[in-house]
C-alpha cells in the first residue's frame, strides 16, 4: 500500500506550465488572430479609408471617432 495521493487542481496546472504547452498555446493564438484578422478583411473588406469614413460617431465635442481607431491631433 503505496502513499499515492491525488494531485489538487492547482498542481495539475503547475504540472502542465512547460515549454511545449506554452509554444502551442502560441501557436494557437497566432492561428487565432491571424483568423480573426481574415474574417474581419472579407466581411468589412480591406479598404481601412472606407473603415475611417464610414463607421464610427460623433463624440460629445463634435469630433468624428471612427469605430476601433483613435485618431490624434498633433502640435505640430
Amino acid at each position: 500500500m503505496g502513499s499515492y495521493s491525488k494531485k489538487s487542481s492547482a498542481e495539475w496546472i503547475i504540472d502542465q506550465l512547460n515549454v511545449e504547452n506554452a509554444k502551442l498555446l502560441a501557436f494557437v493564438l497566432v492561428i487565432g488572430f491571424i483568423g480573426y484578422h481574415g474574417v474581419l478583411h472579407l466581411k468589412y473588406g480591406s479598404d481601412s479609408c472606407t473603415w475611417l469614413l464610414t463607421a464610427g460617431r460623433y463624440k460629445g465635442d463634435h469630433e468624428w471617432q471612427p469605430y476601433g481607431c483613435m485618431l490624434h491631433k498633433y502640435s505640430k
